[in-house]
This record gives structure tokens, sequence and C-alpha cells, in this order.
């Protein structure tokens, strides 16, 4: 668990703790000289990595950019391809409307 970053957010697991509460999101901090921590709910703060209190006491909250959907990418074959199709939709209601214009020419 020696992974931590500033600005993960680690949530609480453990209840009936004198100094963290139960689900709330504590934020990863870095302080003037780059050392990480994690404020309690008194205002102290613990250094990080601490394998144990994160493994013991919180489970890092998954981010929402992970399970965000990716944009169909287009090839040029299948723009071409919508291309094609709408011409040909049109040249065919466009001989449609001339043969109905020369029936009711008659």
């Amino acid at each position: 668990m020696t992974n931590v970053k500033e600005g993960q957010t680690y949530v609480c697991k453990r209840d009936k703790l004198v100094w963290w509460t139960l689900d709330k999101e504590y934020k990863v901090q870095a302080s003037s000289n780059g050392e990480l921590y994690i404020t309690d709910d008194d205002g102290y703060k613990w250094d990080l990595p601490n394998d144990n209190l994160l493994a013991l006491v919180f489970k890092l909250k998954e981010t929402q950019s992970k399970a965000k959907p990716v944009e169909p990418k287009y090839t040029p074959f299948d723009v071409t391809k919508v291309i094609l199709k709408s011409y040909q939709m049109y040249d065919n209601d466009a001989q449609r409307l001339a043969y109905i214009k020369g029936y009711f020419a008659k």
C-alpha cells in the first residue's frame, strides 16, 4: 500500500474509532516539505505511508475516471460507408420523386 499519492481519497471502514469517522472521506495532502499526511477528526496529521493505518482503517476510494466510457472512434472507411449510404438513399428518393411527378404530369 505504499503507492500513496497526494490528492487520493481514503474512506474510513472501521467503526468505533476515536480519531476517525465511519464512511467519512479523508484526502491525502502534502506538507510544505513534500511529506504526505492524512488529517484525523481532531486535526492531527498522520504521516504517510503508514501501511498499518491504511490497511486496517481505510479503503482507497475508486475514482470515476476509471468507469468513464470510451467514445467510439470512426475510421475513414466507416465515414465513407455512411456517406455512400446517404447518397444512395438520396438518389433512390430522387428517382421516386421523379417517377411520381411524371405520373401526375400525364
